[in-house]
């Protein structure tokens, strides 16, 4: 039966028949079984002789009196949760039995019983444990502390006469100072004006007692009002000077009667609140909390209603109780998470102080527990007339976020809440300056700190740092007018679009960083590091996307002069000859203290950096133009399918998109490649795609030979290539690139049709030929003495030097075919 009582209402177990006796309810027949035969004599009379042992004792044990052990256990919920519901159901069921003695204590205690229940009962609630929702033992509670406050009508026509009396020209009457003797002195004259209602008969149903007079005597309304007339009457009589002076001479006797006893029916309502208040567990998570706090705010309006429709209105406004209450309600409808009644509890506060308190209050603990849309929504209320509560939420929030700046989690709540607040308005200029202070904010901060942080806390710095930056950038972007693009008024430094943009990168890319295991363990000297410095070390640790884009910002920012360096073409070159060049031929680009850093696997990076790049270009010339990128790079890559092998593949894709992509922006490009390449290697043997690159450009154009050709997508420089393949004693390959250029020539147009008039202007750099002609001659002539191995590369640069020779015997017919065209072309010209 107990296990069936548990998951049970109270009103099941009082109506329920029993199954043993029809006659008979459940409670009944589990209350006869727990009596002893001596106690027994009805399932009703059992159940009384059991309920007012159990509050006695409950009345004993607040009272820190001594009562019996067992009795005690039975009502500490913790000892057995439902033992003191059961005893306490015929108080429920049948009320009339119960007014024996002090009916009002008993209701009382009966009520505190209830709540300390409710909480037993909540847990199981949370749970799913149970059905029964702790509200109902709530209302019921709420219902036995009224039970003994009268809600008859008495006449108020006098009351304002009445307050007028007692105010006297005092100004700011309800802050009038009492000492704790002056409280026996009031108590004498309360019972004296109280005893008017027995001296002239009213008959009232509910007498008042002595702990309602002490009670009453406590508020600061009723000292205010009562205790300037007591004090002067001290020494003499009391109740003949308070039923006999000047001042109440013209009001009515039963007008002063009826007047104290709705303050004091007020006083009850008060303390009714208090009761249930010191039950709340406001900062709970309980999902019944909000239950509970509905049944408080009920007994708080009651009161509040109480005042205001019975008592005068100059008086009422400026009584320190009804302040009080509205805190108490704007007190429990935020910790039930009522925003609507808390909003409401706020704004009908007079007290000016207590309403901006409890107005920022409330804004910041909606953000606390996330509840943002609730806010967006009420933050259309109209405040005093002001304005509505969108004003003050920005300011509250804003101040509220500077506050928490030490507090990562909280600080990046209330700059959401801030940017969401904008964002709803359309203010999109307002929610990225609000990002944009959110992010320096959370720098200046971690800068500030002189101790390391941990792990954790650095990560979270750096995500909120990064978000906060792209989140600024995505806000500037929505502004309507590209004129209005920028940010900055509240402070002297203006952001344009363009700024912020390039923070975002960096952002991001210090991100990345920081999440490296092999990056430096403070985030300080990451986020003061330079521009050159974070490119090199992105680039590094093989984030070359990253590094590329930093450098793109950092170029934009400094606005090179046209005839200084290129800030973007030095930093770029850096990154792909320093660090990716060495990666796709599998070398170590610096020295031995690096070599873990190097050694590391870079695949997934590569991969990143790789997709980005390919999207980009996609994004810009179309998707035909990187469908040569691995079929090229595979070409030249090993066949070995090891992890470092796959590596050196991915990475001279990587590079051979880096250098198609930029080589048009940064004019040398591919020969710094090749130069590099060249460098590490002196064997290496240039990747077609590079050859082709610095020769034609990419795709090949219009063939001008040897002259420099600006194409869409790279920039050609065969003499430059030449150069550079002398320069590292590759002849032969020098050779090979005389030949594809003039032979280039030939296959792209007939020699006839190559006009100046047309634009056919041809270089050939005929003394850099010649040098390359002569170096060869000098090695022939010295090779009778050489290796084996020697004559066989010197006879292969022979066999090129001999195709050289034959691709300018038809290029110098070419010409000479060139010249009788022209001479032809010019005489017709002439004659007509």
């Amino acid at each position: 039966l107990r296990s069936v009582m548990y998951s049970t209402a109270l009103s099941w177990a009082i109506k329920q028949p029993s199954s043993y006796d029809k006659s008979r309810t459940v409670l009944d027949e589990y209350l006869s079984h727990e009596m002893t035969k001596a106690f027994y004599s009805s399932g009703v009379t059992s159940a009384m002789h059991l309920a007012d042992m159990c509050i006695a004792s409950s009345f004993s044990f607040l009272s820190n009196e001594s009562s019996d052990g067992m009795l005690l256990q039975l009502v500490s919920p913790s000892h057995e949760p439902r033992v003191a519901l059961r005893l306490l159901a015929p108080l429920v069921e049948y009320p009339n039995f119960a007014l024996l003695g002090n009916d009002q204590k008993r209701k009382e205690i009966t009520a505190e019983c209830l709540l300390s229940e409710a909480a037993v009962v909540a847990k199981q609630y949370d749970r799913d444990a149970t059905t029964t929702s702790p509200k109902e033992l709530w209302s019921l509670a709420s219902i036995f502390l009224s039970d003994y406050i009268s809600f008859e009508s008495m006449g108020t026509t006098d009351f304002h006469e009445i307050f007028e009396c007692l105010k006297g020209n005092r100004g700011p009457w309800w802050t009038f100072e009492t000492e704790p003797h002056h409280e026996e002195l009031l108590y004498q004259a309360l019972t004296v004006i109280l005893q008017i209602g027995d001296d002239d008969g009213v008959d009232s149903s509910t007498p008042e007692t002595e702990e309602e007079i002490q009670r009453l005597c406590t508020m600061q309304t009723v000292k205010s009002l009562f205790l300037p007339l007591a004090l002067c009457s001290e020494g003499i009589s009391v109740d003949q000077s308070f039923i006999d002076g000047n001042a109440w001479r013209n009001i009515p006797r039963i007008s002063m009667y009826n007047f104290v006893k709705t303050l004091m029916k007020v006083s009850n309502l008060i303390h009714r609140v208090g009761t249930m208040e010191r039950y709340l567990k406001l900062g709970s998570r309980e999902k019944s909390l909000p239950l509970c706090c509905a049944v408080v705010l009920e007994a708080v309006n009651d009161a509040i209603t109480s005042i205001t429709s019975t008592l005068p209105p100059g008086m009422y406004q400026d009584m320190p109780e009804l302040s009080g209450l509205y805190s108490a309600a704007f007190k429990t409808s935020v910790g039930g998470r009522l925003w609507d009644e808390a909003l409401e509890a706020c704004i009908s506060n007079s007290e000016e102080d207590d309403k901006n308190d409890n107005l920022k209050h409330l804004i910041v603990e909606m953000v606390r527990v996330g509840d943002i849309g609730k806010l967006v929504d009420m933050s259309l209320t109209v405040v005093d007339g002001s304005g509505d509560l969108f004003q003050f939420a920005t300011k509250i929030v804003e101040a509220a976020a500077l506050e928490q700046k030490d507090d990562v989690d909280s600080c990046l709540d209330y700059w959401g809440c801030l940017y969401t607040l904008h964002a709803s308005r359309g203010n999109w200029r307002q929610a990225a300056e609000a990002m944009d202070l959110c992010g320096k904010v959370t720098v200046s901060n971690a800068l500030s700190k002189p101790k390391p942080l941990t792990s954790g806390a650095s990560k979270k710095i750096m995500d909120q740092a990064s978000l906060s930056a792209h989140v600024c950038a995505h806000a500037v972007s929505l502004v309507e007018k590209t004129s209005r693009q920028y940010i900055g008024e509240r402070r002297d430094i203006i952001l344009t679009k363009e700024d912020i943009d390039r923070r975002a990168v960096r952002a991001s890319a210090l991100r990345a960083l920081s999440m490296d295991e092999c990056s430096p363990d403070s985030i300080s000297s990451i986020l003061k590091s330079p521009s050159l410095d974070t490119i090199d070390i992105l680039a590094r640790m093989g984030y070359y996307e990253y590094a590329i884009a930093v450098a793109a910002g950092t170029s934009s920012k400094r606005m090179s002069n046209p005839s200084g360096v290129d800030v973007f073409f030095d930093s770029l070159r850096h990154v792909l000859c320093t660090y990716l060049v060495p990666a796709a031929m599998a070398c170590s680009a610096t020295g031995d203290e690096d070599n873990q850093l190097e050694s590391r696997s870079k695949i997934i990076q590569i991969r990143a950096s790789s997709s980005i790049c390919e999207q980009e270009i996609d994004c810009t010339s179309g998707p035909s133009t990187t469908s040569s990128f691995t079929s090229n790079s595979q070409s030249w890559a090993s066949s070995d399918q090891s992890a470092h092998s796959l590596q050196a593949t991915m990475a001279m894709n990587l590079l051979h998109q880096y250098t198609t992509a930029y080589s048009k922006r940064c004019g040398g490009l591919g020969l710094s490649v090749a130069s590099a390449i060249l460098d590490l290697s002196g064997n290496t043997v240039l990747p077609i795609w590079l050859k082709d690159l610095c020769m034609f450009g990419s795709p090949a154009n219009e063939s001008s030979l040897f002259a420099q050709r600006n194409c869409d997508s790279g920039v050609a420089n065969p003499s430059g290539l030449v150069r550079l393949l002398m320069s590292h004693h590759k002849y032969g390959d020098a050779c090979d690139v005389v030949t594809a250029i003039l032979s280039s020539q030939a296959s792209s147009s007939s020699p006839s049709s190559r006009l100046p008039e047309k634009g056919s202007i041809d270089y050939v750099p005929y003394d850099l030929i010649d040098s390359l002609w002569q170096i060869i001659e000098v090695i022939t002539s010295n090779s009778a003495s050489k290796s084996d191995e020697t004559q066989k590369k010197i006879q292969k640069i022979l066999q090129s030097r001999t195709c050289m020779e034959r691709s300018l015997a038809k290029h110098f017919e070419g010409l000479k075919i060139s010249e009788d065209g022209l001479r032809s072309a010019r005489a017709l010209s002439n004659n007509a």
